[in-house]
């Protein structure tokens, strides 16, 4: 579970930017307990355009070695995302492929807003790692 300061958390609804910065240690850090008590990390993450609730911030995890990473899709299009061991927010749509995948190994799909269709990123899928979802942060907004 990633553990955030108390100064980060904001009542009011912002960018989503504090989580581009989370000292986290390991590659690929396992989900986050599902039976874990809410904590200073566990405020909500939703849509930008309806407010629909996405994840929270205790489902941020590093893949290869960082929570944020900036990628550029084949057209050119610069892409901010952080990546999440779970999304019950998300509807996922497509069938998986490997092709311009920024995560090597893995299998991508489209992850849309459950509420509103919005884009908000990607489903990424591997045999042997499982799958994440990488979420674009101007997409978002936190709690």
């Amino acid at each position: 579970m990633v553990n955030l300061s108390p100064a980060i958390i904001k009542k009011k609804p912002r960018p989503f930017f504090a989580l581009t910065e989370l000292p986290i240690a390991s590659p690929v850090e396992a989900a986050a307990d599902e039976t874990a008590t809410a904590g200073p990390g566990s405020y909500p993450v939703r849509c930008r355009r309806c407010a629909h609730l996405v994840t929270s911030a205790e489902k941020a995890i590093a893949v290869s070695g960082s929570h944020g990473h900036t990628y550029f899709n084949p057209h050119g299009i610069a892409f901010e995302l952080g990546c999440f061991s779970a999304a019950p927010g998300i509807r996922v749509e497509g069938l998986l492929s490997a092709e311009f995948s920024w995560f090597k190994g893995y299998a991508w799909r489209y992850a849309l807003c459950g509420n509103c269709d919005a884009h908000l990123g990607w489903q990424f899928v591997a045999e042997t790692a499982g799958d994440f979802f990488g979420l674009i942060f101007a997409k978002l907004i936190e709690e």
